[in-house]
C-alpha cells in the first residue's frame, strides 16, 4: 500500500522490532497514521530520498516523562518514521498537528493529514511529536558556538571521539555544563586500543562504531534518546 503512495525514487526500508511488541489500537487508524505520514515525508523528497519505517519495544522512566509531560512513565511500542526530506523550520514545528495548518500552496493541501495522526495516536493512548532537527558543526569550537545560539533544546550530541583542536572530552564537558541532561554518543573509526586511550571510553558511555549503515545510526540515535537517567 506505501509502495503505490510514494514515487518510484523513494526508497522504503522497514525495519520491525524483535519480538513482535503489542498494542490495543485500531488497525484501520494505524494504517492510516502510516498513509498520513507517507505522503507527508513524499512531499517532502519531490526529488527522492529515503523513507524508513521503525519499531522497537522501549521503556519511558520518570525523567524522560518529566521533560515530556503528560507522558506517563512505562512500556510503549516505539513507531518511529523518518524521511531525508528537506525538514521542518522551528514554526512549523510548533504547529505541525494544528488542523489545518499546511506549509503547502493554495489547493494542494488541507492541512488535516497530521492532525489526523495526533487525533489517532491520542485515541489509542499514545504520544507523538516531531523530531530530528539536527544542527551542524564541522570542529569542538564551531559545536559550542552553534549550540550557543540555538535558542532551542538540544537533545543529543554525535560526535568523534578523536578529533583536532579541542578534545571532544573538553567539548563535552563545556556543553554539558550549559546543557545540563544532554546526550552524547561517541563514534569512532580508529582501532579499539587508540579510543581506549583517549580516555573516553572509562566507563558506560554511549558509543557506534564506523563504518556504519546509516539505518543502524539511526537506530542507535532512538536507543540513546529513549534511555534512562541515572
Amino acid at each position: 500500500m506505501l509502495r503505490r503512495l510514494i514515487t518510484e525514487n523513494i526508497d522504503l526500508a522497514t525495519f520491525p522490532a524483535a519480538g513482535e511488541p503489542r498494542v490495543r489500537a485500531d488497525r484501520t487508524q494505524i494504517e492510516q497514521v502510516l498513509m498520513n505520514l507517507a505522503v507527508n515525508a513524499k512531499d517532502a523528497m519531490p526529488d527522492g530520498g529515503r523513507l524508513t519505517i521503525e519499531t522497537a519495544d522501549v521503556e519511558l522512566s520518570d525523567a524522560y516523562a518529566r521533560r515530556r509531560m503528560p507522558v506517563i512513565p512505562g512500556r510503549y511500542v516505539l513507531l518511529a518514521v523518518s524521511d531525508t526530506g528537506c525538514g521542518m523550520n522551528h514554526e512549523t514545528l510548533n504547529r505541525v498537528f494544528e488542523p489545518f495548518f499546511t506549509t503547502k500552496e493554495r489547493g494542494q493541501g488541507t492541512g488535516l493529514g497530521l492532525s489526523v495522526v495526533y487525533g489517532i495516536v491520542k485515541q489509542s493512548g499514545g504520544y507523538i511529536w516531531p523530531c530530528y532537527q539536527v544542527l551542524i558543526a564541522d570542529n569542538s569550537e564551531r559545536a559550542l558556538e552553534v549550540a550557543a545560539a540555538h535558542d532551542g533544546p538540544i537533545h543529543l550530541v554525535l560526535t568523534d571521539v578523536i578529533m583536532p583542536g579541542m578534545s571532544t572530552s573538553d567539548l563535552v564537558a563545556q556543553l554539558s555544563a550549559v546543557r545540563a541532561g544532554i546526550r552524547i554518543l561517541y563514534m569512532s573509526g580508529y582501532a579499539d586500543h587508540a579510543v581506549a586511550r583517549s580516555g573516553l571510553l572509562d566507563g558506560q558511555i554511549n558509543f557506534i562504531q564506523k563504518p556504519f549503515a546509516p539505518e543502524r545510526l539511526a537506530h542507535k540515535v532512538r536507543e540513546v534518546l529513549a534511555q534512562s537517567e541515572s
